[in-house]
This record gives structure tokens, sequence and C-alpha cells, in this order.
């Protein structure tokens, strides 16, 4: 078997890809997308017959990698999310809290043991539920043994047929390959891979209520472990009242147990109806819920509708509203948007859900990057600053702050650049402040090679990771590559200028041990917008410290930049770019982010979502919702735009061209 069977099966299907993005009429699409469905299924047996020769030569090596448990397990279930959701399925996954992470060992191995069993079950299920859980086995001071299990709602599997269920080319039946298609290599295989990684593979089953397939699996603890936990790296969220509305109960679960794991308060109601009436009651017992988690789709009452109650509600109308859809109904995007709700797919990513939380629930946080009023008024120290950071607008941004604080900056555009930095004066650089996503050389990439050189040539720079979230795996990765420190976007002037000198002053120890900075005062809890949503003002001049001119030269940056970024992004788009589609849009997204344009960020994060996620055919619907929030962004960022800035003791202020005008003719 080669590999060179599986190129024409990959231009079959990328030729099909492209052949949707053009002009065709409903009789030929229908017969372009039969093409690629059925490509793809035929790549999966020919990927099947691979595996299966390799591990039957013993030519199949594992990789041995540091990788987030977490992600991997999010990221086999989101590949399946829509097949799950248009087979009526409710899909979900539970990684308990003292399950280590991140890990070493083989996470495209793991995943693709993960996405066999998963598919399995949506296959062999017409009704209910799939449910992916880990849970420790043992822990050790360099190994951990993990239990994995899948379980469904589907037929289950006979007992006499259970024992040659892992045998090679054999399903349960002669009459299942009939029905449902497929080699029957794909339990053979997952059972082997699961072997190599130092477990075993074993089955429960009742017939006409479901199977459980279980399997155990070893791993190389990361050096990282224990660093941080999940607490501490939510620890501002400590203490929020949540309440989960969804009508399955294992979707309840898995939602309290992930807000209970950051210390919130969560509490759960199955139907719309119930959520209104404990939303009231919390109200008038002066203790209302600081966020709601609700599902889109429940019977009765669906979650549009009781988001719609709330809005119409004098007492709930600002409550935060977090709108838990199916990723098979892109449109569901808009939708949340006008209904003023932020919008997440299920099953729900814990970074997404963490991100989402901060980003609603935090505006009275914001306070934080108001004032610098609890910082020394000059530092210890002037430092020369190496900011690592591909997006202008984030750029000019952390260059103004560490500015005004009084340190010098000098500005890398990915880590191949900063390595060249750091080369040409190595003794001149304080601090290395590091993006962690960066194209070229990434930011833990370029930590693990300037570790390297200092190892030969002695020496330690601190080095601060720049993180799009605050999941305790992607910063234990972070410590694991040698950075000293971190700070999470979007960032917040006291926070970044705090961990910048702290960062200078004790380079012994490692971020995690720590304290957070004590809370600053908090900014008006009713942020104003315009253009429904578009620019939130108030909060992009909170994080300013109120300094407008730097605002309006972030816009001035960002305008000529999110041009080229959206003329790329409807390029990839056109040509079935993928790769490139999702860059940009990460790309777009964080310069979104520092600006406070939350409408457009939700917009690009979906976009990016889709292209993860191989949607090939909801990207047009992402890339016409992001045209048309851009559009409306562009008309709500203008007036600042053209704000000259004029500052008084009292208060900034912004004088427009117009006022300006008649003042020059009195003085000609």
């Amino acid at each position: 078997m080669s590999h060179e069977i599986r190129t024409p099966m990959t231009a079959i299907i990328g030729m099909s890809e492209l052949a949707m993005t053009t002009a065709l009429t409903p009789e030929q699409q229908e017969y372009v997308t039969t093409i690629g469905s059925e490509a793809q299924a035929l790549l999966g047996i020919i990927n099947d017959i691979l595996d299966f020769s390799k591990i039957e030569a013993r030519k199949l090596a594992l990789d041995s990698i540091d990788f987030g448990l977490r992600d991997t397990v999010d990221e086999a279930l989101k590949t399946l999310a829509i097949r799950a959701q248009r087979n009526g399925l409710e899909l979900a996954g539970h990684i308990r809290s003292d399950v280590p992470d991140p890990l070493v060992g083989d996470p495209g191995r793991l995943k693709q043991v993960i996405t066999n069993l998963v598919a399995n079950a949506i296959k062999f299920t017409e009704k209910g539920e799939v449910l992916a859980e880990v849970d420790p086995v043992s822990i050790e001071p360099n190994t951990v043994l993990l239990h994995f299990s899948v379980s469904d709602t589907g037929m289950g599997i006979p007992e006499d047929q259970r024992s040659r269920i892992f045998e090679a080319f054999a399903q349960a039946d002669t009459s299942t390959t009939r029905r449902f298609g497929g080699t029957g290599l794909g339990l053979s295989i997952a059972a082997q891979l699961v072997s190599m990684l130092g477990g075993s593979m074993w089955l429960e089953s009742d017939v006409g209520r479901g199977s459980t397939f279980h399997f155990t699996a070893r791993f190389a603890r990361s050096p990282a472990v224990g660093a941080l936990d999940h607490a501490d790296s939510a620890g501002v969220l400590q203490g929020l009242r949540v309440l989960v509305v969804d009508d399955n109960a294992t979707s309840r679960r898995v939602l309290t147990d992930m807000l209970a794991n950051w210390r919130m308060h969560p509490d759960a109601v199955d139907a719309g109806a119930r959520a209104l009436g404990a939303l009231r009651d919390a109200r008038k017992a002066k203790r209302p819920y600081d966020a709601v988690l609700v599902d889109g789709q429940m019977p009765q009452m669906d979650g549009f509708t009781f988001v719609r109650h709330v809005r119409h509600d004098r007492l709930l109308r600002t409550t935060p509203l977090v709108m838990l859809t199916s990723a098979a109904r892109p449109e569901d995007g808009v939708r949340c948007r006008r209904l003023k709700a932020a919008h997440l797919t299920k099953p729900v990513k814990q970074s997404d859900l963490l991100d989402t939380i901060l980003s609603l629930v935090g505006k009275r946080m914001i306070g934080r990057g108001a004032r610098l009023g609890s910082l020394s008024s000059t530092p210890a120290r002037r430092l020369h600053v190496l900011l690592a950071e591909d997006n202008l607008v984030n750029r000019q941004f952390v260059t103004r702050v560490l500015e005004k604080r009084g340190h010098k900056v000098s500005v890398a555009v990915n880590g191949q650049k900063a390595i060249e930095a750091l080369q040409r004066q190595p003794h001149a650089i304080n601090v290395v402040l590091m993006d962690v996503q960066m194209p070229e050389l990434d930011g833990l990439s370029a930590t693990v090679l300037i570790r390297q050189a200092e190892r030969r040539t002695g020496g330690h720079v601190p080095i601060v990771a720049m993180t799009a979230h605050a999941m305790a795996g992607d910063r234990e990765r972070c410590i694991a590559a040698g950075m000293d420190d971190y700070v999470t976007k979007p960032l917040m002037p006291e926070e970044l200028i705090r961990t910048v000198e702290r960062a200078t002053a004790d380079t012994t120890g490692t971020a995690g041990a720590r304290s957070p900075s004590p809370p600053s005062p908090e900014l008006p809890s009713a942020p104003r917008r315009s253009a429904q949503g578009a620019f939130d003002v108030d909060r992009a001049l909170a994080r300013l410290s109120g300094d407008r001119r730097l605002l309006r030269e972030m816009i001035t940056i960002f305008r000529a930049d999110s041009s080229q970024l959206m003329a790329a992004i409807k390029t990839g788009a056109g040509r079935g770019d993928l790769a490139g589609l999702r860059q940009s849009a990460h790309t777009l997204k964080g310069a979104l982010g520092t600006l406070d344009a939350p409408d457009a960020l939700q917009a690009a994060r979906h976009l990016e979502e889709v292209a993860r996620q191989g949607q090939v055919e909801s990207v047009l619907p992402a890339v016409a919702d992001l045209e048309r929030v851009m559009r409306l962004l562009a008309r709500a960022l203008a007036p600042a735009r053209r704000a000259k800035v004029g500052r008084s003791k009292g208060a900034a202020h912004a004088v427009t061209d117009r006022e300006r005008r008649p003042r020059a003719r009195r003085r000609r």
C-alpha cells in the first residue's frame, strides 16, 4: 500500500469544494455535493487500509510531543458536531477537573481513536445522545493513566457478537455493512492504537439501550503540570452566579461541572419557563444571575423565544446571555446578534466558554485598564521591551501603553524577527512580550529556540506570553516552552504594566506561583454603543486610559489593516483555501478584540471556527455575515477617526472637522 493512492482523492475533494464556490444550478450543486461526500468516504476507507497495513507491518510510529488533552478531545468532537446535530443527537464531552493537562504523547493518534469511537456512536444511534468522558485511573509524578469512554443511546450490540467487534474487517452482523457502509477496520485499528498507547479497549452494551466503548491510555506528564490549575486561571470569575438552561440532563451536568471548576456558582433548569421564573426570583431576592447559558433548541419554549422574553422584561433585559446552538445552523449567529446574545456552538469548547463569559461579565472589570492609580507613579526602573506581535493594532496599543509608562519598546513582527533582535543586542533587551500565535514562527517555538541558545551562552531574558484566552492548558504550554509569565487578551494597561515590571523584578519563580493583581475601580456598568453594538466606545477608551488620540490612531491603522484582511478573506473563500481563511480571520479577530467591536469580533470568531472545522458549505454565509458587520463597524468608526483630540483639565473631548472650520475662519 502506498500513500500515493490518496493523491487523486485529495484532488477530487479539493476540486469539488472549489466547484461549490462557483455559480451552479441546484441540480449541479446536488451532483457536486454527492461527489465530494462520496470522495470523503472513500478517502476514509483508504486511510483505514493504509493505517492497517502499517500496523501489520509494524511500521507505525507514535509521536512524543507536548499537547493539550482538552484541546485534542474538543477538536475531535467539533469535527463530528454537524454530523451529530443533523442526526438530531446531543453530542457532549466531559473531562474531569483533576485530569492533568498538558501531557506528552501522540495527540494525532489519540484523536483518531476518539473520532472513530464517536463517529461509530453517531452512526448507530437514531435518537438521544453521545457522550465522551475522560477521568484519571492513576496519577503518578511522571506519568498518568487515563480512562476514556464514549457512550451512546443507540441500538446496542448483542452479547454473541461482541467478541468479534474488534476483529479486522468485522462488523456486528453482515447487514451492518449494507445499511451503514464502512470497512469494519475502524475499531480494529483503534484497538491496536490503544495497545500502542499502553492501554486496552473493551465494550459494555445493552441491546435497545445503547453501548459504551472504554479504553485506557498512558501518557507522560508535561513538566508544567501543576504550575496552574483551572481555578487559578479563571480566578477573576470566582463566585459568579450562572444559570444553565438546557432540556438535556447530560449537557446540564457537563456545563455546570465546567463552571463549578472555575469556582462559579451554577444553577440549572430544564426549560425556558422555569428559567424565567428563576431569573425573576433571583432579581427580587437581590441576588441576580451574572450570566445565563441557554440551549437554542428546547421543546415548548426554545432558546430564542426565551431570549426575547428576557430582552422585553424591564427587570431582566440587561442580563448577559449566551446562546448554545447547533453548528449545523450558521444563521443562528446572526439571530443571536440581533437579540444581543453571545453565541457558541455545541459541543462547547472550555476555552471558548471561558472567553465568552469573561467578555460578557467582565465589562464591570474593565476598569482595571481605566486608571493606573494603584500603580506607583514611576516604574522602579526604565525597561527596554521587545514586543513580538504580528497584529498592527495590538502593536500600536502595547507600544503606547508602555511608552507612556516610561519604557522603551522595540518591535518584531514574528518569532523569527524577535530571535534576530535578541541576537543583535543580547544585553540591551530587559524583557520580551511574545504573542503566542504568529505567522512564520510562533511565540512558543521562538521561546524554545531562545531558551536553547541561552543554555549554550548563559543568561536569561524574561519572556511574557500574550495569550488569546485564560485556559490553564494554554498557559501551561507557555510555561513549558520556557516563558516566565503571561497576560491574556484583550490586554488591559494596568495588568500589562504589572506583568512586564514583575517579570524583570523576579525571574526566579514561575508564573503560576504569583498571586493575581488586586481589582481596580469599576467602569459604569452600561457602556454606550453605536451602530447597534458595532463599536463600544467606552470600553475602548477605558482600556486606553481615556487616551482619545491613541484611539484615533488605532482606528486609522485598523481601517487600513482590516481592508487587506477582508480582501484576503474573500480571496481565500473564493479559492477554498480554508487554512489561509482561518489565519486571516484569526488576525482580524485579534484586532477587533483590541478595538472592542463585539459584533464583528463574534463574526470573525465564527468564521475562524467554520474554517477550522472545514465546514465548506458554511464559509460563504459566514464571510457575508462578517462583511455586513464590518460595514456597520466602518460607519461607527468614521466619527471617531475624524475627531480631533482636545483636552481640558476636566476631561478629554473631541472636536469634529465641522466644528473646527468656523474657528479657522474667525482666526483669518
